[in-house]
């Protein structure tokens, strides 16, 4: 379900299915099948830094596959995480919105990406520039400042509101952080490809602090 494992913001599913066979972690992930979402109750509206990290596969290639949006409409847009067919490939892309004079940056990963195959995606922002992460490796960068932009409704997984785009595949083990992970931290986490489950078990010198994520039924 979209009950998060580490916190209270627990998200609201639509026409999301939990797949039982397809996953990475637990018992289960979320399919998406190009229409449904997960509302997830909160924003990072105002946040100086901010991370977003999943496991996804996909599994029909569309013009736009969303990982993650809080993406309203012209005017009222802070970040989509997701694969783009832009550069006649498919790769992740990121797009952050500052609070800044409305400055953005679109950030491209280089990795051509396949279909029924799982990998780990990362978007991070540290109030200096956007990166985007894939298995445990930086991609790609670009600067931006100032704070997170303020929009309206909430974060949405699977969805961009404005264009009706959704993802098409599954999604598993998502968490967000309102913080910037490090290189280092982004490593753990893909765990050699093996993963890390939620809630997470970590030395104390690793700072975790999620602001949601969405586990397994």
């Amino acid at each position: 379900d979209a009950t998060d494992a580490v916190g209270a913001h627990d998200g609201t599913a639509s026409l999301v299915t939990w797949d039982t066979t397809n996953f990475k972690l637990g018992t289960a992930s979320a399919q998406f099948g190009g229409a449904g979402f997960v509302d997830t109750g909160f924003d990072f509206d105002g946040l100086g830094s901010c991370s977003i990290n999943c496991w996804f596969r996909i599994t029909t290639q569309a013009s736009r596959n969303i990982l993650v949006a809080h993406y309203i409409g012209a005017g009222d847009e802070a970040f989509y995480f997701r694969i783009t067919d832009d550069t006649a490939h498919y790769r992740i892309q990121g797009q952050m919105f500052s609070s800044t004079g409305g400055n953005s940056s679109d950030v491209n990963g280089t990795t051509n990406l396949s279909t029924n195959t799982w990998y780990m995606g990362t978007m991070v922002y540290d109030g200096a520039k956007v990166y985007v992460y894939l298995n445990g490796t930086s991609e790609a960068n670009a600067a931006l400042t100032g704070n997170v932009k303020t929009t309206s409704l909430n974060i949405k997984i699977g969805d961009l509101a404005q264009y009706a785009q959704f993802f098409n595949g599954q999604i598993d083990e998502i968490g967000f952080w309102n913080r910037a992970l490090t290189g280092a931290e982004i490593t753990s986490l893909y765990n050699g490809g093996a993963g890390l489950a939620y809630p997470l078990v970590l030395a104390s010198n690793y700072p975790y602090h999620a602001l949601a994520n969405m586990s397994t039924p």
